[in-house]
């Protein structure tokens, strides 16, 4: 089965401010989205709310996550519509019916909320508190408040055509409305690394897209005097795309297929499955979750080696792209006020493209990494081990 790999956050792709849907009219969707909620046990869910209170969007924060939606999926349940409370119930009956709620386990129940809500905050504790008691379960449960801040950092994550600088000078329901754009998007997948690539693909392929338009309106000129800047674009252009498909190749090289990481992380969702079983099987003794639990931080081990490896494959890859994407913003920087004399509307014919580009990206991708989304999750049609005996 093939597996995709958590990517290097860290390396985000540089996108100049000029291609900020805000700056050429883009503005964020009318929605009454207005909190975000994040709850986690293990599986970390991120629940989007209206004024209401009431779930418009859910997403997984991590592969396990990405499970507990497929599992709700497969009970003919749906988080969206319900409120929060009633959400957060449902996310305890799941994980307590798949063996991540159990008493006396060491992790614990988080529960955050944006904005001003305390009083929400409480209400969903006191539903906690009263499913644990009712189902004789001993965890304690934490909560916080998700700061401007944090939002400002998960959209930037995963739209990174905007800047941190512009998206803080926008309000937390402008904010949530771009996260749940984006989030809609990437609802159908159900691994946390192919959401990852996909943002990144994303970013990288609307900076193509404006350089490809701008090669295009350049070439349409008669000019002479416009040739040079041609030149520079085009060299600049082809630079960025040879290094993009080597990026891409390289990814799919150190994550995909039958990459090592791919195979370790077969071996620790089919270890965290047995793990699972374990906790619901009455008959399990302590003893043999001590085993399971000792072969399943092996298999973490060797887990987090793998990615380590697969990540210090890419970092130089992933430096190239970001160089090449540095060259072509500055070009354009420095360019822009003489070729704005030129070419009338240029910025405006150059922010359609790259929205007509964002429409097409997610289909492209769609169609180009199918055996990854959906179904295709590494917690699916994952080889059985031999229960321990």
């Amino acid at each position: 089965m093939k597996k995709i790999v958590t990517f290097l956050l860290s390396l985000v792709l540089l996108v100049p401010c000029v291609l900020m849907f805000t700056a050429c009219g883009k503005t964020p969707p009318d929605d009454d989205t207005t909190k975000v909620m994040n709850v986690e046990l293990n599986p970390q869910l991120e629940f989007i709310l209206n004024t209401e209170d009431k779930v418009v969007s859910v997403n997984a924060l991590n592969d396990e996550g990405n499970r507990i939606i497929s599992l709700v999926a497969d009970a003919n349940l749906v988080f969206e519509n319900l409120t929060a409370e009633d959400a957060v119930e449902l996310f305890l009956q799941i994980t307590k019916d798949n063996g991540y709620l159990v008493s006396g386990n060491e992790e614990q129940i988080t529960v955050s909320i944006s904005g001003s809500t305390q009083d929400l905050l409480n209400s969903v504790k006191s539903s906690i508190n009263t499913y644990l008691t009712e189902n004789d379960i001993d965890i304690s449960v934490v909560t916080d408040k998700i700061l401007k801040s944090d939002i400002v950092q998960q959209v930037q994550d995963c739209m990174r055509e905007y800047t941190e600088t512009e998206l803080n000078k926008m309000s937390e329901e402008e904010l949530i409305n771009l996260l749940k754009q984006s989030r809609d998007e990437t609802k159908d997948f159900l691994t946390q690394e192919i959401k990852d690539l996909y943002y990144q693909l994303r970013a990288e392929e609307l900076t193509k897209a404006k350089f490809e338009k701008l090669e295009e309106i350049l070439e349409s000129s008669q000019s002479e005097f416009v040739s040079s800047y041609l030149t520079q674009v085009t060299e600049y252009l082809t630079q960025f795309t040879t290094k993009l498909t080597t990026f891409t190749e390289q990814f799919q090289t150190q994550f995909l297929n039958d990459s090592t990481y791919n195979d370790a992380m077969i071996a620790y969702a089919q270890i965290k499955q047995q793990l699972l079983d374990a906790r619901l099987d009455p008959n399990t003794t302590d003893q043999q979750l001590a085993e399971i639990e000792s072969q399943l931080k092996q298999a973490e081990t060797a887990l987090l080696n793998a990615k380590g490896a697969a990540e210090q494959a890419m970092i130089e890859v992933s430096a190239l792209v970001e160089t090449a994407t540095q060259n072509l913003n500055s070009m354009y920087n420095s360019m822009l006020t003489v070729l704005n004399t030129i070419f009338t509307n240029l910025e405006t014919q150059l922010n359609t493209a790259i929205a007509e580009a964002e429409e097409d990206f997610i289909a492209t991708f769609e169609s180009t990494y199918a055996d990854y989304i959906g179904d295709n999750s590494y917690w699916t049609n994952i080889p059985e081990l031999t229960p321990a005996q």
